[in-house]
């Protein structure tokens, strides 16, 4: 009786199988998909900006984003923590949309970190001021 019941409703436990294994994936690929941002505006303009970097260049951000991250309450003032926030999302976010991960990686150089920085427009220390 059950395999009956199972064969009579297989395309249906399939297809639910299915949503279920997309949106495992969708989670993984995209970690921050439910991510509410501070500041919708800039965080739009973060994630089009990282979204022009290089795989290289992207992963030093990540691993700088990773290390102040570790580091807990370092920065203190809330609305640099607020923009810290959206810019360590968009870096995620770039990831995502490449189809990759995001690396864990802590460890970067300072140097390299300016380098792109000023790509981007910006100094480094300005999104991690107090």
């Amino acid at each position: 009786m059950a395999i009956a019941g199972m064969a009579a409703y297989a395309n249906q436990i399939g297809q639910v199988s299915d949503a279920v294994a997309a949106g495992a994936q969708h989670r993984e690929q995209r970690p921050a998909w439910a991510y509410a941002p501070h500041d919708s505006a800039v965080h739009s303009e973060f994630t089009l900006m990282l979204a022009e970097l290089s795989d290289s260049d992207l992963s030093i951000l990540a691993a700088w984003g990773n290390d102040l991250s570790t580091q807990g309450n370092l920065i203190t003032n809330a609305d640099a923590a607020k923009m810290f926030d959206d810019f360590n999302n968009a870096i995620t976010a770039a990831y995502a949309e490449r189809g990759a991960s995001r690396p864990t990686a802590t460890y970067y150089d300072s140097y390299d970190v300016q380098r792109v920085s000023s790509l981007l427009g910006f100094d480094q220390n300005a999104l991690a001021a107090g």
